[in-house]
């Protein structure tokens, strides 16, 4: 979600499937994926879909922002987005398998705009999908997901509610609550409680909570401690950052010969 006065929210659960192509063995349900990511001191980016192409991904963003000198950010990140994504078609036909193509690839892609001070500033968001990598933009104050998740009323509906009360969440754009990532702290508490309400297959309650602003990409979790009733603690699993690690995860669950995705679906729920 962006359109808050100085930051934008973007969430991203840890659960993928693991499909065996063979049919030999049924599918399973893993934690361990960060589906988030900061690829700038600007810029973040989601991701659903096929664990190796997004991965790869992700590196490719980075490595094409590699000469940025350290310190300084894009002022125009939106424009490395439209030359970016035309990267990301030509890759997605040429550089990967089918393997890596199979279940495509869904990026939510988070940037803060230029601003001379910290506490304000403009927020914007794209969703692009394979094979065009079309821009789709986010429109500001409208919570948007992709995903599995985007097809399940109860998180559409608490998508919906969170977008009809942006108002109130304004109040947590105050000092008082930076350190806790502002409207990031109602957002995850109302997205983690619809996924504990309603447990649906494909779906963690473990969430990777990001925000972003100028000169900032804060990533956490919503592992919480239960102080009287031990039930309630919620702890992160050790997640894969990076392609190296995902290669390690993969291995150390002998996925190798399997397809690993963070389910996508084509229907735009809003």
């Amino acid at each position: 979600m962006t359109g808050f006065l100085s930051r934008g929210v973007l969430v991203g659960d840890t659960r993928i499937t693991v499909h065996d192509p063979s049919g030999r063995r049924p599918d399973r349900e893993l934690d361990g994926v960060q589906k988030v990511h900061a690829v700038a001191p600007n810029i973040a980016i989601g991701f659903a879909g096929n664990i190796d192409a997004a991965m790869k991904t992700i590196g490719d963003a980075r490595w094409n922002l590699k000469d940025i000198p350290e310190g300084a950010m894009l002022d125009q990140p939106s424009r490395f987005l439209i030359h970016w994504r035309r990267r990301l078609r030509w890759g997605w036909t040429n550089r990967l398998t089918d393997d890596e193509r199979a279940g495509g690839l869904h990026l939510f892609y988070m940037c803060a705009l230029p601003t001379e001070h910290p506490a304000f500033g403009r927020v914007v968001g794209w969703i692009v999908r394979s094979p065009e990598f079309e821009m789709e933009r986010v429109p500001d104050g409208v919570a948007r997901s992709i995903g599995s998740g985007s097809e399940i009323d109860e998180y559409v509906a608490e998508l919906e509610r969170i977008s009809n009360e942006r108002a109130g969440l304004h109040q947590f754009e105050l000092s008082a609550w930076d350190h806790v990532g502002g409207p990031a702290l109602p957002i995850q508490i109302a997205i983690s409680d619809a996924i504990e309400s309603c447990a649906t297959p494909g779906i963690s309650p473990h969430l990777v909570v990001c925000t972003v602003r100028w000169g900032e990409v804060r990533v956490g979790t919503n592992d919480r401690e239960g102080l009287t009733d031990p039930t309630m603690t919620r702890t992160m699993p050790p997640i894969a950052r990076n392609w190296a690690e995902w290669k390690a995860f993969k291995a150390r669950h002998r996925l190798a010969d399997t397809l690993a995705l963070g389910q996508v679906v084509q229907a735009d729920l809003r």
